[in-house]
């Protein structure tokens, strides 16, 4: 009987937690407020897209035209560099020993050239036969020649030692570097490149256009951008250019339901604020007032 009591009682503590659980479950789950407010449109009609803040004059990644191991890197992410500047270079060992042979063949090319010359100069004499004297005025030809491809193969050594630096191909601001001496530098299109380069001084912003909101699209209809985290931070933009090429879309959520086949209409505006602390590459919410659904 004892045995049946202690059954029967935690039975009862059975249903009565099974119904505390039911009556709790189906109480509503409080919603999860966004930690900023969204960014909302000034335009009573939108047409919105995500915007990418880079460089006036894009982003240069630069690569290196030869394949071989990194000897020194130059420069550093933050810092400015002018036109020309030496960034990275290749180890240049073996090139270096190549200058060295051809300028030794430049310095014999000239010896046996200089010898010719005189071979040539004394043929005027009267006692040289009119064979002897061609003989020697080809041989002063054919070492001058000898001469001029030996400096020609100098030149094209020293070529290729200077293309062993990598150097800016404009002014700007070092964004990134992902090159370290020791490594191997390969030629080609790289991701991420060894060096990525951009004028900060002017920034402006790329903006993904959906195809199928592409034909509401206006250039001329005011735009603005504001930066995520912070509504408040707006700033309007000036219409730059449209990239006539429609290109798949990359910046993507990461959302289930997002279709990763969905190709955008690139925009470039000018960010006309120019005190808003923002940096190349940071994404910003643009909206542009949507002329075709206005009221």
């Amino acid at each position: 009987m004892k045995s049946l009591a202690v059954l029967i009682l935690l039975a009862l503590i059975g249903i009565a937690f099974a119904g505390w659980s039911a009556a709790n479950g189906r109480k509503p789950q409080p919603i999860a407020q966004p930690v900023v407010a969204p960014a909302e449109s000034a335009f009573a009609a939108t047409l919105a897209g995500a915007g990418l803040v880079e460089p006036a004059g894009e982003v240069v990644r630069i690569g290196t035209p030869l394949g071989d191991v990194l000897a020194t890197v130059l420069v550093a992410p933050g810092q400015t560099v002018t036109a020309g500047a030496p960034l990275f270079t290749l180890d240049d060992r073996a090139t270096r020993a190549q200058e060295a042979v051809a300028l030794a063949a430049v310095n014999v090319a000239m010896a046996a050239r200089d010898e010719a010359r005189d071979n040539a100069g004394r043929a005027d004499d009267q006692i040289f036969s009119i064979e002897e004297r061609a003989r020697r005025a080809f041989g002063l030809v054919n070492a001058t020649a000898l001469l001029e491809q030996a400096a020609a193969n100098l030149a094209a050594v020293r070529i290729d030692l200077d293309r062993r630096t990598v150097r800016a191909p404009r002014a700007g601001t070092i964004l990134r570097v992902d090159a370290r001496p020791g490594e191997f530098a390969p030629t080609g299109r790289l991701d991420p490149p060894l060096v990525t380069l951009g004028d900060l001084a002017h920034l402006q912003i790329r903006v993904d256009i959906d195809e199928n909101d592409a034909w509401r699209f206006q250039a001329k209809a005011p735009a603005e951008a504001v930066v995520r985290g912070n509504p408040a931070l707006r700033t309007p933009l000036t219409f730059v250019r449209v990239e006539p090429y429609v290109v798949p879309k990359k910046s993507l959520t990461g959302l289930s339901a997002e279709r990763v086949d969905t190709r955008v209409l690139q925009v470039i505006y000018a960010i006309t604020t120019p005190s808003m602390n923002l940096y190349a590459g940071q994404q910003m919410d643009v909206f542009i007032q949507d002329s075709a659904r206005a009221p």
